[in-house]
């Protein structure tokens, strides 16, 4: 859910709409944070490392080149949630965040609750009920009370400095007190897909910046100027003389300078030669834990439901956090973007077309069970119907092939011909026609605009399946009178050649 706005931004919405593709503003501050990383005792660093966060400390200082990410921010596509270039679009990946920030993208999702009650925590570090913030510059003053000390204090101190400066920096420089309730337990810090969330928060403002042209902008724009560096050859700096490799924010120097102009028309020139299109980890970036477990979790979707989730679509406050509103319906958007899917292959018993992927993020759990769901129903329901036709077919193969009794009747002296009458045969032939064409009609490939039409389809099959199971009861029913039939005239030929050869056969 977005903040309403500020009474403080009023005035700097006029001066936004005087400079709509022009320069920005931003709270990022990559130096503060450095300037602190560099005052951590070892055992405070370790004591970071362990909450995931140790790659972070590994940055080095770089100057933002507003230039170029003014230009990436203008060629920002919100409906796609890509870069639209010249050669092509580029999406920001799971994997590239990985690669660059070294954060995990594996976890438990972030997530503020408009309806967290307020803690003596948040009392404790300056935040009141009405206003629930606490100052970037206040965090700074009391990392310098604690000096050395290694406590929890530190700790909550450091990681809310953290997000204040450079993970989910926003325009107000403070930050909310509310992701206290997430530290709470120190335990269950490293649990979280901090990496997602920051991902999640830089498409937050580069929309926000596409459709309301805002001067000021937060995020980690780091992420974003490296992220150029890593799948753009165009301005791009040399590389730091380094073993230093993971992450790879910290092997690029600072870029060159250039003016606004001569951004624009390197991207207007841009070739297809000049794209990265997708980062793959290298042979020691996949020893790191962090590479290896997001690889491994795509991997694992990929394999239950046969397709990858393409965009993070979840909506982020100003805080860098999922809504919890978008987190409760997540559920029923999840199934019917898995049915769209799904409706673009054939069933399961034809060949599935070759499906294209471009990777952002990864299926979630909820779409690759609903995607798997609906699968198996379709497959389910076409073998089902498939095996109801052939039994179907057999037991009217059965009915036209019993033969009558062949004998000599008195009076005509003409031999049966030994099957069915042929309005009986015509009648059965009929039936496996239309079994046939149904059977045919029922294996043909279906294209269904969107979900509804999909349930709509899904209905039909179900009544289809009904009225062929109906048709079987009444074949069977057909099958035990033709079985009765038969018994009377042998019955009846039996006592008609009694009479002719022994007149006292019984009547």
């Amino acid at each position: 859910m977005r903040r309403s706005t500020r009474k403080s931004s009023i005035g700097l919405l006029v001066e936004e709409s005087r400079n709509p593709t022009g320069n920005f503003s931003t709270r990022f501050s990559l130096p503060s944070f450095l300037k602190r990383v560099e005052k951590l005792t070892d055992e405070q660093r370790n004591v970071i490392k362990k909450l995931g966060f140790g790659n972070l400390l590994l940055l080095t200082n770089q100057m933002l080149s507003k230039n170029l990410l003014v230009e990436l921010m203008e060629s920002w596509s919100c409906e796609e949630s890509a870069f639209v270039l010249v050669p092509g679009m580029l999406k920001i990946t799971s994997v590239d965040v990985a690669l660059i920030l070294g954060l995990r993208m594996v976890g438990d999702p972030l997530i503020l609750k408009e309806d967290e009650p307020f803690s003596e925590l948040e009392r404790e570090y300056g935040a009141a009920l009405w206003k629930r913030k606490i100052a970037v510059s206040a965090l700074e003053s009391r990392l310098e009370s604690i000096g050395d000390e290694v406590n929890e204090d530190f700790i909550r101190t450091f990681i809310l400095f953290m997000i204040g400066t450079i993970l989910f920096p926003n325009t107000s420089g403070k930050v909310d007190s509310r992701y206290l309730s997430l530290l709470d337990d120190l335990d269950n810090i490293g649990r979280f897909s901090w990496g997602a969330a920051v991902l999640e928060d830089l498409i937050m403002w580069l929309n926000k910046r596409k459709e309301t042209s805002v001067q000021y902008i937060g995020g980690c724009l780091i992420l974003l100027q490296v992220w150029s560096y890593e799948h753009i050859d165009l301005a791009r700096p040399a590389l730091v003389e380094s073993s230093l490799t993971f992450p790879r924010a910290c092997r690029w120097e600072n870029v060159r300078s250039h003016q606004r102009q001569w951004f624009t028309s390197q991207f207007k020139e841009l070739q297809e030669h000049q794209i990265i299109w997708e980062l793959k980890p290298t042979s020691e970036e996949l020893k790191f834990d962090i590479i290896k477990e997001l690889l491994e979790a795509q991997n694992e979707r990929e394999d239950s439901s046969g397709f990858e989730y393409l965009a993070t679509g979840d909506s982020v406050n100003d805080d860098g956090l999922q809504d919890e509103s978008n987190v409760n319906n997540a559920s029923e958007v999840q199934e019917q973007e898995a049915a769209e899917v799904l409706v673009q292959q054939p069933l399961a018993s034809q060949h599935l077309p070759e499906v294209k992927k471009e990777c952002i993020g990864y299926l979630s759990p909820l779409r690759c069970s609903a995607l798997h769901k609906v699968d198996l129903e379709l497959s389910s329901q076409s073998q089902n119907s498939s095996m109801n036709l052939v039994q179907q077919q057999e037991e009217a193969g059965v009915h036209v092939q019993q033969p009558l009794a062949s004998q000599h009747l008195p009076g005509g002296k003409t031999e049966s011909n030994g099957y069915l009458p042929t309005s009986c045969g015509s009648a059965l032939h009929k039936v496996d026609l239309e079994l046939s064409s149904r059977s045919q009609k029922s294996s043909m490939n279906f294209t269904i605009g969107n979900g509804n039409e999909l349930i709509k389809r899904i209905q039909e099959l179900e009544a289809e399946n009904l009225e062929l199971k109906k048709e079987n009861g009444t074949l069977r029913m057909e099958n035990g009178e033709l079985r009765n039939q038969i018994l009377l005239t042998d019955n009846f030929v039996a006592r008609l050649e009694g009479l002719v050869m022994d007149d006292s056969y019984p009547l």
